[in-house]
């Protein structure tokens, strides 16, 4: 399970040129509202899943949707930038 810190020892960011990958945590937009999810690729499909199983997976067209990837600075330094995948 992934955890996101919280506070201001812990920010994320969306980094709207980071590079989209299976498994990475993603903001989008769909049906005109901007989500945040984890991004599912298989068998040359996209889907977007949910942190809370409570709300559908949801599958789109193509990585047009994606308006960046989330990252998440730990502390200070450069090395302590996480990128979720």
């Amino acid at each position: 399970m992934i955890s996101f810190s919280k506070g201001i020892a812990g920010l994320s960011y969306i980094e709207p040129d980071g590079v989209v990958k299976n498994g990475s945590y993603v903001f989008a937009v769909h049906e005109e509202e901007y989500i945040f999810r984890q991004l599912l690729i298989e068998n040359e499909q996209y889907f977007l899943k949910p942190l809370n199983e409570k709300y559908p997976m949801i599958k789109i067209a193509g990585l047009d949707v994606i308006q960046g990837v989330i990252t998440q600075r730990a502390g200070k330094r450069r090395k302590e930038l996480k990128h979720y995948v």
